[in-house]
């Protein structure tokens, strides 16, 4: 039964990919506004970039360094950017484990709570 209610467990190898917006954490105008304007990729070899867009076009990268700190049950990231933080990038996020998936949630001073999910951007109406 604890294959049902157990939460995920996350392994370096889980976190590299593509990050979207999570619209089915918090619907709306301001959700879809921001899934078209940011996104980010974290790489095998501990890169991340995080990509300002108009929808499909990018129109800015922020590049860092991730790193991972293991306290509790899964690494943590913590982002290192070579220039000046971003509002968006400048706390490190909080990982939530679900039972089947995980999710990162940035605190932006501008729009509070940001929540990421894996996923490739697709054009929405």
């Amino acid at each position: 039964m604890s294959i049902f209610t157990s939460k995920k467990e996350i392994e370096k190898e889980d976190i590299v990919g593509n990050y979207i917006i999570d619209r089915t954490k918090c619907s709306g105008k301001q959700a879809d506004w921001q899934y078209n304007h940011y996104r980010f990729k974290i790489t095998e070899n501990g890169k991340i970039y995080f990509y300002i867009t108009n929808k499909d076009q990018i129109i800015r990268t922020i590049e860092g360094n991730v790193k991972y700190t293991h306290t509790g049950f899964s690494p943590h990231l913590i982002i290192e950017l070579e220039k000046p933080k971003f509002h968006i990038l400048a706390e490190n996020p909080t990982l939530y484990r679900e039972i089947w998936s995980f999710y990162y949630v940035f605190e932006s001073s501008k729009f509070g709570n940001m929540f990421f999910t894996k996923g490739n951007w697709k054009e929405i109406d």
